[in-house]
C-alpha cells in the first residue's frame, strides 16, 4: 500500500513538472538620460504582469529584471526595449528643435543636475523645463516637476544678482568667517552689515564655532 502511494506521489509530481512553464531572468538597463520619461509609460506595464506570476525588481532604477515563466517574462521585456527605443528616438528629435542651451543640458553627460535633485529629495523628475538667459542677470532658469508633483526650480547665475526671493542660504563655516568661494561671494554684495551680524552671533554663542548643519 505505501509503495502504491509513493509510486503515486511521484507520478503526480512528474506531470506537475511537466505542465510547469519554464521560469527565466532577463533583465534591461535603463540609460540615466532617458529614465525619467520612460517611467511613467512603463508603469501600466509593470503593474500589470503580476497577475501573470512575473516577478520584476528595480535596482537603482537603472536596470529593470523580470522573473517568472519564460514566455511571459519575453514579451513583457520586448514591450519595455520598444518603450525605450521609441523615447530615446524622441528625445534625439526633440533635442535637434531646442534653444542652445536646452540642447547642451539634455545631453547624456549633463544630467548632474536632475540627477542630484533626484537623489536629495528621493523621487523621479518626470518634467523639465530650461528658460532662456535673462538678459539683465545671465540666469538660467530650470525647473523640474518630480513624481510627488512637487515643483522645484533652480536657477544658474550669479547668487549675488537674484532677485525677487526671502532670503539667501549661505553655507559659511563654523565661525562665519566667510573666507571664500560662493560664501565669500555673497558677504561681498551682502556689505559689512552681514559681517558685523555674524560677529554679534559668534559673540552670543560664547565665541564658540556654530554646530554644523545648523541655521542662524
Amino acid at each position: 500500500m505505501l509503495v502504491a502511494e509513493i509510486q503515486t506521489a511521484m507520478l503526480t509530481l512528474a506531470s506537475e513538472q511537466q505542465v510547469r512553464p519554464k521560469r527565466r531572468s532577463k533583465f534591461i538597463r535603463i540609460p540615466k538620460n532617458i529614465r525619467r520619461f520612460i517611467d511613467e509609460e512603463t508603469k501600466s506595464l509593470i503593474d500589470g504582469p503580476r497577475a501573470q506570476e512575473v516577478f520584476i525588481e528595480s535596482r537603482g532604477g537603472e536596470v529593470l529584471i523580470f522573473r517568472g515563466p519564460l514566455d511571459h517574462v519575453i514579451k513583457l521585456k520586448e514591450k519595455i526595449d520598444n518603450i525605450i527605443k521609441r523615447v530615446q528616438e524622441q528625445v534625439v528629435e526633440r533635442r535637434l528643435r531646442f534653444a542652445l542651451v536646452e540642447s547642451d543640458f539634455l545631453r547624456a553627460n549633463n544630467y548632474k543636475v536632475a540627477l542630484r535633485m533626484e537623489e536629495e529629495t528621493n523621487t523621479v523628475i518626470r518634467y523639465i523645463n530650461v528658460d532662456s538667459n535673462d538678459e539683465k542677470t545671465n540666469f538660467v532658469k530650470i525647473i523640474f516637476q518630480n513624481s510627488r508633483g512637487q515643483t522645484i526650480i533652480v536657477e544658474i547665475g550669479d547668487i549675488s544678482k537674484v532677485e525677487h526671493v526671502d532670503a539667501i542660504v549661505n553655507g559659511a563655516n563654523g565661525s562665519l568667517e566667510h573666507a571664500g568661494g560662493v560664501a565669500k561671494a555673497i558677504a561681498k554684495a551682502a556689505g559689512p552689515a552681514l559681517d558685523q551680524e555674524c560677529k554679534e552671533l559668534i559673540s552670543n554663542n560664547g565665541d564658540l564655532p556654530i554646530p554644523v548643519g545648523r541655521a542662524v
